[in-house]
């Protein structure tokens, strides 16, 4: 079990939407350098530095061993693949991801007009609200996390395949006790 500090330093290094963006594009490239990961977010290296440095605090990075790197240029990697918090102690990254996961979807509707129509119709939506009782909703978060957890090891095995259209693709499920 994870000490307080332990606990602590990943909340806070999960409760910012930027550093988010940073472990998600970390998660995604599989290394990466501050100058990358500055370049890829539009952020300064600086920033990119910190949130870096805030992320390997928090056990979600790791420097990685790099033919390339040396003592000016390190190379960074996300340590694994999904955020491992529960209930109340999620809040701040629940908050952090809420903003980091609009601000995201604010990104692809302003590139909308580059994409191509096959894109634009693959995108999902799903909205709605359900009745269901405690245990129902249980089931479903079951069901959801099965589901992706399907979709991310099928994704693991061809994800490095090279020249097939593969585009890297936001995927976001929340259930919730709906609050009018």
């Amino acid at each position: 079990m994870e000490g307080k500090r332990d606990v602590h330093l990943r909340l806070r290094a999960l409760g910012n939407a930027e550093r988010l963006r940073v472990l998600a594009f970390l998660r995604n490239a599989g290394e990466a350098t501050v100058g990358d990961v500055a370049k890829a977010l539009s952020i300064a290296p600086g920033s990119a530095s910190y949130h870096i440095g805030c992320l390997v605090d928090g056990g979600l990075v790791e420097r990685a061993d790099h033919p390339d790197g040396d003592k000016r240029k390190s190379w960074w990697r996300a340590v694994d693949g999904e955020n491992r918090l529960e209930g109340r102690e999620a809040d701040g990254l629940f908050h952090a991801a809420n903003n980091a996961y609009g601000d995201a979807y604010g990104r692809y509707l302003a590139s909308k007009d580059s994409l191509s129509d096959s894109w634009i119709e693959a995108e999902a939506g799903v909205d709605t609200v359900l009745a269901l009782t405690v245990d129902e909703a249980d089931v479903l978060k079951e069901e959801l996390e099965s589901l992706v957890r399907r979709w991310v090891e099928a994704n693991k095995k061809t994800a490095t395949a090279q020249g097939e259209g593969r585009e890297q693709v936001a995927l976001v499920v929340r259930a919730f006790r709906w609050i009018p």
